[in-house]
């Protein structure tokens, strides 16, 4: 559940060229900035892009222009081109379904739709029991129960998490939120 390195890539006037979101190896980094300089990969670019109809219906075109649309916090934008992915790929033959599902989970976490990003984990638990992306799935129930105040369910998740990834990369985050979780539903209690 660790926050992701926002790299803004602007031109001397001040003018923002583009950003990326997350970490990058340096040759990926360095690639990336002189594509940007090139308008090459921009959101610009990909808005532009997304006119042709072949794009449209492109799950990896689409996962692409709505992970830059979040990387600019225009996240309805962005959540619109994840539901595409899913409407376009419901089995995830394409392997971009399940990914889109995630990426609908994150944008529920900015805009604090703790519910809506509850039922998107469970409807990607479903659907794509087999993904990669279901320990990282998983926390996040936890986490949204928290946020929403069921304290007794976020609990039960972290435990239910810890059970299922137990060196999984969100496992001490679990042992922690138990710890803590118990010690302020017991103050609570005892206050």
């Amino acid at each position: 559940m660790a926050g992701l390195p926002t790299v803004i890539l602007a031109r001397s006037s001040g003018t923002e060229v583009d950003r990326i979101l997350g970490f990058m190896g340096p040759r990926e980094f360095i690639k990336t900035i002189n594509e940007y300089q090139e308008g090459i990969g921009t959101l610009t670019a990909l808005v532009a892009e997304e006119s042709e109809p072949d794009k449209r219906a492109n799950p990896e075109f689409l996962l692409r222009l709505g992970e830059k649309l979040y990387a600019h916090s225009r996240f309805e934008d962005a959540d619109q081109r994840f539901q595409a992915i899913e409407m376009l790929d419901p089995k995830n033959v394409t392997g971009f379904a399940d990914d889109a599902l995630y990426k609908r989970v994150l944008v529920s976490r900015k805009k604090e739709l703790w519910d809506d990003g509850l039922a998107i984990c469970l409807k990607l638990a479903e659907r794509f029991p087999e993904s990669e992306l279901i320990d990282d799935a998983a926390a996040y129930v936890a986490f949204f129960h928290e946020q929403a105040g069921r304290i007794d369910e976020a609990i039960a998740a972290c435990k239910d998490y810890l059970d299922k990834w137990p060196k999984g990369d969100d496992a001490e985050w679990a042992a922690r939120q138990i710890k803590e979780l118990e010690a302020n539903r017991n103050k609570k209690k005892g206050g």
